[in-house]
């Protein structure tokens, strides 16, 4: 399950290879690469079809970024943003000449804002070093870019590998992704009442996973 996170490899082609700033592999057809040793590329959330998606057309979103690691690998979804929330000046970053950092660092002085935002942007800063498709980059604004950021939990990072690596490790994420799968395949979500039998299967299904070690196979087995 962690190699989804931390794999030292990719499929790559030509065209995705000069993207990611990598020799040419020799044709359009994906091929496995190893990428051990390098940086900046390794598991799914250096992919550019992952950066590009949680993007806006013309700029990263650490916000967005952020919100689908929350809700997507540690389950913990957080709630809508106010009405009236003003998100012109994240979308006004580059022409003030700030960060995104700089930008989300004014948002969150709104208490409204910042009970939500101290959760999402640590993480989705971790991932600043990509631009919106997802090219790595070292300069925002023309000022070098912090990817430093924090877990809910509270584990500290520097950038997309140290991110990937705290979520692998973490008990949050084999529990979301025992949970996603579990509703995948019974094609509802677990109800979560005490009396019912979901919760003790889940409880199981997690206990067991260091046992396998973290096999994806072996859950989807065991669910079956």
């Amino acid at each position: 399950l962690g190699d989804l996170l931390t794999a030292r490899y990719s499929y790559l082609n030509d065209r995705l290879a000069q993207h990611y700033g990598l020799p040419a592999v020799g044709g359009s057809t994906l091929v496995r690469v190893d990428l051990t040793g390098n940086a900046q590329r390794g598991g799914l959330l250096t992919q550019a079809g992952f950066l590009a998606l949680t993007s806006h057309v013309n700029r990263t979103s650490p916000v967005v970024r952020g919100k689908w690691v929350l809700d997507e690998l540690l389950c913990q979804s957080p709630p809508p943003p106010p009405p009236d929330v003003n998100l012109a000046g994240i979308a006004m970053a580059k022409e003030q000449g700030l960060t995104q950092r700089q930008t989300l660092e004014q948002h969150r002085a709104d208490p409204k804002c910042n009970a939500c935002h101290q959760l999402m942007d640590p993480i989705g800063l971790g991932l600043e070093n990509y631009d919106a498709i997802g090219r790595y980059r070292d300069m925002d604004a023309g000022k070098p870019i912090d990817a430093a950021g924090k877990l809910p939990n509270g584990d500290a990072f520097s950038g997309a590998k140290e991110l990937s690596a705290r979520l692998a490790q973490s008990p949050q994420f084999s529990r979301c992704a025992v949970s996603k799968l579990y509703t995948y395949a019974l094609g509802r979500p677990p109800v979560t009442s005490a009396a019912h039998l979901d919760g003790a299967t889940l409880d199981a299904l997690v206990a067991t996973m260091p046992t396998t070690n973290y096999s994806f196979g072996e859950l989807v087995r065991r669910i079956v």
